[in-house]
């Protein structure tokens, strides 16, 4: 009983943790790419539609390109991490008298941390692209700061 106990301790803390961790990603990716849209979209109307009116084809694509990029792909990786949390614990649970424990968290665990790879990648894509948007941003409002900032980047880049 102490056993099933433990077990059922474990498979509580493992699905708070994965639930924790889709609830906190999911703020900040429902957060975070309207704040960005929303004062695209109050550039845009200041500098570009004075001059430009086919602007809004190019800010229809960007939320198309946010909506799949900032709220697709980490939700499909959610998932994907979600479903490895269940699969692992339930091999644990069922398997523990037949596999060897160590063969299925080494087997686990390599997947485990090909997901992580892919996580860490994506956000790191995701904070270049943030980044790129701010210049971007800033290009609005004088060029020359874009200027200015492009030269550190590029004397960061090589020193």
């Amino acid at each position: 009983t102490t056993i099933v106990f433990f077990l059922l301790f474990y498979l509580l803390v493992r699905f708070i943790l994965v639930l924790s961790f889709c609830f906190s990603h999911f703020i900040i990716y429902i957060s975070t790419p309207f704040v960005i849209y929303f004062v695209q979209i109050f550039l845009l109307i200041l500098f570009k539609f004075q001059s430009n009116p086919f602007c809004f084809n190019s800010l229809i694509y960007s939320f198309i390109y946010f909506l799949v990029y900032i709220y697709i792909i980490p939700f499909i990786l959610l998932i994907c991490l979600f479903i490895y949390s269940s699969i692992y614990t339930l091999f644990i649970y069922f398997f523990n008298s037949c596999i060897n424990l160590f063969m299925i968290l080494s087997f686990f665990s390599f997947y485990f941390f090909l997901l992580l790879i892919i996580y860490f990648i994506y956000t790191f894509i995701t904070i270049i692209i943030l980044l790129s948007i701010i210049i971007i941003l800033l290009s609005y409002i004088h060029p020359f700061v874009t200027l200015f900032i492009l030269l550190k980047i590029r004397l960061f880049m090589f020193f």
